[in-house]
């Protein structure tokens, strides 16, 4: 579950995507990524698996109820990822406030 963004896919707009075993969603936000913009991206996923929310800025933007990876063998993590495919100079393409990750437990363990 996380958002993607190439200048070169989508119009330049930040898709919502889920993938589970190589099979992906991916959902247009409508979002037009900007130069020296603040974004806050959130994804909530429900207890039962069975759908996520994609928040952008505090805005829906996109729901998915498929290919989220619940199936033994596809737990997931939090993560961050950059890759740069068009030229050599280098690049500092973004930088992290911070990352959190909450789980609410709906039984007590």
């Amino acid at each position: 579950m996380f958002f993607r963004y190439s200048d070169t896919l989508n119009g330049g707009r930040w898709a919502a995507v889920s993938r589970s075993n190589n099979v992906e969603t991916a959902v247009d936000t409508g979002v037009t990524v900007a130069i020296n913009t603040t974004y806050k991206l959130e994804v909530e996923v429900n207890a039962a698996g069975t759908s996520a929310l994609f928040v952008l800025n505090g805005t829906l933007v996109a729901t998915i109820t498929s290919n989220i990876p619940t199936a033994v063998g596809r737990e997931t993590g939090a993560g961050l990822q950059c890759r740069r495919t068009v030229g050599t100079g280098a690049a500092t393409p973004f930088a992290v406030d911070y990352v959190l990750v909450e789980q609410t437990l709906t039984a007590p363990r």
